[in-house]
């Protein structure tokens, strides 16, 4: 009773450190967990599991991780807090399931636990995607869940645990594409470690391959039914194996051990001590880290910061920690050389935890508010633009289309049918699932409003740059420099793109006259048009001027600006008009419209 308090007591410790500094790291959010978030949401609103109308694709790679997010919410919870929740229980269920392998098989219990969870919580990579909306604690849970209780089976021939280790590898399956990797690693393993007494190994091997086999096939067949397709729309836009990508994969893992050399290190030490040990569970466990680290040189590795491949990864290694531990805590080397190991841990657990909270892969997350200053555009678009419902093309395709809810373009293809499906030559040479675009497919769809990146005006991304150069594009569209004021600090400040034809966000023609909005009025200097009380207002300081050149002639008797107070003028040069509005009080005026008669 008394050690089942102190695993308690532990479990308590290590969960709530894991819950703050998780905390740590907020607001930060994963733009591509919002697009889980949009598919969620439009599957509650009665859209299925779509992203936007018209052919339906398949641009998640997580369906437990949205089906969760999606049942949870039909409970009347916000979305984006049920991720972040989800996402810190899962990977407090970790911490329960490293102490369950450590009190089942270990007399050591509380060293091996309190070295190995101060790494595991402490872990920048941890802590930040546990919060971050993405389904990677999720992943750690059940592919640490099943071979943890694939292990019981070995050690202790517990029949049920084969069967819960098969579940955890089903659930797997559905969570992402590559979970199938870590079901045929343990079934080979299985088969070869077992190969004397072959009847018997393949009966088991088949009871590993039931939720698997179910699951994996029914989400196929669920796919073709659905989507159409036989594979996901993601794995049309991000798999493009290239000797390009393979390095940025290389790279990817080079600098998650330098992250963490001061756990990778040791580990690797207690590695090769566990196989001249000749311990049962090191083959799987390095089996399991190889393939996968080559599987990520492969594909590509990842872009986003903090390594959230590799929370799959740090739970394996964490148990090979656990298991070298234990044959050095029970050697007599340890016994004589107590004090010596006792330096060595407290030298690694320091210098890791400066790492975790120092080094650039994860501080740099604390300044990255993108997504926060997203949402407020978000919900200034929504305010202002709400009954006219504009069609937005973007390259990042989370923050705005979950927050406006608005008709959504995605102009890298992840969820769009014809651009994924429309590679350009130069596909494996850019970073991963950003490399697609096409510009006339996307034109033609008559976006109202474009954003490049996260609201630049020079390209930053493939598609970006076809667009800028584009004559169509250049005719209909015009920059705009918007600003968006936030009750909580993160203020959006950047640039849009107006259809200057769009019926929607551009000029009216109606019985009062033709309606410009202001914020297409320019001059040489940065003015940003401010989004207010549901509008988008061009501010003009006294004395200030601005123009705006039509590529087309206009006749009227009146011009005048919504509110008074603008001098409007527009001349003629026979072909284009140039409307000029000159504020001559002494205060600034926030332009609305100017109307011509």
């Amino acid at each position: 009773m008394k050690n089942n308090r102190l695993y308690v007591l532990i479990f308590l410790v290590f969960s709530t450190l894991l819950a703050l500094k998780s905390i740590y790291y907020m607001p930060y959010m994963a733009d591509d967990a919002l697009i889980t978030l949009r598919y969620a949401q439009r599957l509650l609103d009665g859209f299925g599991l779509t992203w936007t109308d018209g052919i339906p694709v398949e641009g998640y790679s997580n369906l437990l991780w949205t089906l969760l997010i999606a049942a949870v919410g039909k409970l009347g919870f916000e979305l984006l807090s049920v991720a972040r929740v989800l996402g810190v229980i899962f990977g407090i269920l970790n911490v329960y399931l490293i102490i369950d392998y450590v009190r089942n098989r270990f007399q050591n219990t509380i060293p091996i636990l309190l070295i190995t969870l101060f790494f595991y919580t402490m872990s920048g990579t941890v802590s930040i995607w546990s919060m971050a909306g993405l389904e990677q604690p999720l992943v750690a849970f059940l592919s640490l869940w099943a071979v943890v209780k694939y292990f019981d089976f070995n050690d202790f021939n517990k029949k049920n645990s084969l069967w819960y280790s098969s579940l955890a590898l089903g659930l797997l399956c559905i969570t992402r594409p590559d979970g199938i990797i870590l079901s045929i690693i343990i079934g080979t393993y299985h088969l070869i470690s077992n190969r004397d007494k072959l009847r018997s190994t393949i009966i088991q091997i088949l009871k590993l391959a039931v939720f698997p086999t179910l699951l994996y096939f029914g989400q196929l067949i669920f796919r073709i039914y659905y989507y159409g397709e036989l594979v996901p729309n993601t794995a049309l836009v991000k798999v493009t194996p290239s000797l390009f990508h393979a390095m940025y994969g290389l790279t990817y893992n080079l600098k998650f051990m330098k992250a963490i050399f001061t756990l990778i290190v040791p580990v690797g030490i207690m590695t090769i001590y566990l196989f001249k040990r000749k311990n049962k569970r090191i083959a799987l466990l390095v089996s399991i880290l190889t393939i996968w680290f080559f599987y990520l040189v492969f594909v590509g590795g990842d872009i986003f910061m903090a390594f959230r491949h590799h929370f799959y990864s740090l739970v394996f290694i964490l148990l090979i920690l656990v298991d070298g531990l234990n044959e050095l805590l029970k050697s007599n080397y340890f016994k004589e050389k107590k004090t010596l190991f006792l330096l060595v841990i407290a030298f690694c657990s320091t210098f890791y935890l400066y790492q975790q909270f120092e080094n650039s892969y994860y501080k740099n997350i604390e300044t990255f508010t993108w997504t926060s200053n997203q949402k407020t555009l978000a919900f200034a678009l929504l305010s202002t633009f709400k009954e006219e419902q504009p069609l937005i093309a973007v390259d990042v395709a989370g923050s705005l289309p979950y927050w406006t809810k608005f008709p959504s373009l995605d102009m890298l293809g992840l969820n769009d049918y014809y651009i994924a499906r429309h590679k350009p030559k130069t596909m494996g040479a850019g970073f991963i699932g950003h490399e697609l675009g096409e510009p006339e497919y996307t034109l033609d769809q008559k976006p109202d409003i474009f954003q490049l990146h996260f609201g630049v005006r020079e390209p930053v991304r493939y598609i970006d740059s076809l667009l800028v150069v584009n004559k169509r594009f250049q005719d209909n569209y015009r920059d705009i420099n918007v600003f968006a004021k936030s009750d909580n600090g993160y203020d959006y400040e950047g640039v849009l793109w107006f259809n200057l034809y769009s019926t929607k966000v551009g000029i009216k023609y109606t019985n009062e006259g033709v309606i410009i909005p202001a914020y297409f009025l320019n001059n040489d200097t940065t003015v940003y048009s401010e989004f207010k009380n549901g509008e988008l207002l061009l501010p003009i300081k006294s004395n200030q001027q601005f123009e705006l050149t039509l590529p087309f002639l206009m006749h009227s008797d009146t011009v005048y600006s919504n509110p008074v107070g603008v001098q409007i003028r527009y001349t003629t040069d026979g072909k284009n008009t140039l409307i000029t509005a000159k504020n001559t009080s002494n205060k600034t005026i926030y332009l609305k419209d100017v109307i011509v008669k």
